[in-house]
């Protein structure tokens, strides 16, 4: 069977969370989105997995025991470099962020995760003949999830600033310019 205009049949994705839930979950969406998925809920089955069978696309949750996501991301992104990575998590900050990208992701989201912005990230990474040419810039990426992580650590603590500022790491006054930037608008008032 032939894929047309540079779309892949069914792209392979491994999908990497210590979380079974979101492994049952993300890989229905997945296999919805027209997706051949293998899961792994730890770095060490990622590895086994990938040394006998090749993927497109790689979901990987940043916080796990044993083989950290980040750490995994940077075998994965030595190993294949071919391969695209894109790190997950639940309690992104910036420099996690920063790091990700650091060390070979391609893109970060944070959870939770919607079907169209799953749907999206598939499309980006998959249907491209071109895996260089992105619709995104860095820059934006970067700004796009700063303010997914400033938007999950806010609902995190029940939009209390002061609680997010220090989750963040972040002072105040800085929580308050990002919000402002991002358009996030205080959900209390």
């Amino acid at each position: 069977m032939q894929a047309g205009a540079g779309l892949p049949a069914r792209p392979r994705v491994l999908l990497v969370d210590d979380e079974l839930k979101v492994l049952e979950v993300f890989g229905n969406n997945l296999s919805q989105l027209g997706c051949s998925v293998d899961t792994a809920s730890s770095g060490e089955q990622a590895l086994s997995l990938l040394e006998r069978q090749a993927y497109s696309l790689a979901l990987v949750d940043a916080v796990m025991p044993g083989i950290d996501g980040l750490s995994l991301v940077a075998r994965m992104h030595a190993r294949w470099p071919d391969m695209r990575l894109v790190v997950i998590s639940g309690k992104a900050h910036n420099e996690m962020v920063a790091e990700a990208f650091r060390l070979g992701a391609d893109d970060f989201l944070c959870k939770p995760i919607d079907i169209e912005q799953l749907r999206h990230t598939i499309a980006r990474f998959t249907c491209s003949a071109d895996a260089d040419s992105s619709p995104q810039s860095l820059e934006q990426v970067l700004q796009t999830s700063e303010r997914e992580a400033v938007l999950a650590a806010l609902q995190q603590t029940g939009w209390n600033r002061r609680a997010t500022a220090k989750l963040l790491s972040i002072s105040y006054s800085t929580l308050m310019r990002k919000m402002r930037k991002h358009g996030l608008r205080d959900q209390t008032d």
